[in-house]
């Protein structure tokens, strides 16, 4: 990669954001953490660490599943015989220290527990997510210093955001079981015209990308009756003033006593009262 890298974490927290090396420090809770990092050109790399919580586990300890699937956990280092419960879905055992799971049909993060016969417990979490992670519009077109909403929908898990030059109004969102999609808000620049991407991650490391495009705000009426009218120097002198007397004179359907009011504060202060009476 080349220029800037920045750092994005599924859990845990680094030391900083930004720079070629870091220092990440694990979460206080088990299970598998993303490490992400973007260079100045948007691309992505991703690495993955598990975080134990102790002797006793299921393995795997976190599945990301469709709903309806089925898929094996087990129990690892604890005295059976063994006790499963589950925030959602159903099980069956299918050997002393295994069960096979069936996800639920609603979208979400569900806990599976584990109690051997010393009374000890450990936790796994099945996502249980839409096959594609979609953030929308494809691209924001959005002029410097507005602010405009995005939607986020499918994936798995959380949503980390990411953007390179503009501000997000969250940068972690989860989004509820009931709910479809999830919206935030945009907020461009104000001192840059161009491009810039927001990025929005997933549990499961999927990535979509917003491609923004960054604009100057569109000129009001005023603005362009005034341009219409001034000479090079970008100001309106006599000449120009007596042209748009004339097309006043002459009926111009785009001059009325509003527009020629406009022109004539500018004649006179060399400064536009756009916006006033």
């Amino acid at each position: 990669g080349f220029g800037t890298k920045r750092w994005v974490a599924s859990k845990g927290h680094f030391d900083k954001n930004e720079g070629e090396s870091v220092v990440w420090t694990a979460p206080d809770y088990f299970g598998p953490a993303l490490i992400h990092i973007f260079d100045a050109s948007n691309t992505q790399a991703t690495a993955t660490l598990e975080v134990y919580s102790n002797n006793f586990a299921i393995t795997p300890s976190i599945r990301h599943i469709f709903p309806g699937e089925s898929v094996d956990f087990s129990g690892v280092g604890g005295i059976l015989p063994y006790t499963w419960q589950m925030t959602a879905g159903d099980y069956v055992e299918v050997q002393d220290d295994t069960i096979k799971y069936t996800a639920p049909s609603v979208r979400g993060s569900y806990e599976i527990t584990v109690t051997d016969a010393a009374g000890k417990t450990t936790t796994a979490q099945a996502n249980i997510y839409s096959k594609s992670l979609l953030a929308s519009p494809r691209t924001l077109y959005i002029t410097r210093g507005e602010s405009l909403d995005i939607a986020i929908a499918g994936g798995t898990g959380n949503y980390i955001l990411s953007t390179i030059f503009g501000e997000l109004a969250d940068n972690n969102l989860s989004i509820a079981e009931n709910e479809v999609h999830i919206i935030t808000a945009y907020t461009a620049p104000e001192n840059l015209e161009g491009y810039d991407t927001i990025s929005v991650l997933d549990t499961a490391g999927n990535l979509s990308i917003i491609n923004v495009e960054i604009s100057s705000p569109s000129l009001s009426a005023c603005e362009n009756i005034i341009n219409t009218y001034a000479g090079p120097d970008g100001l309106i002198d006599d000449k120009e003033m007596e042209k748009a007397q004339a097309d006043f004179f002459a009926g111009q359907s785009w001059l009325n006593k509003r527009t020629m009011y406009w022109i004539s504060e500018f004649f006179s202060h060399k400064t536009h009262q756009c916006g006033a009476e």
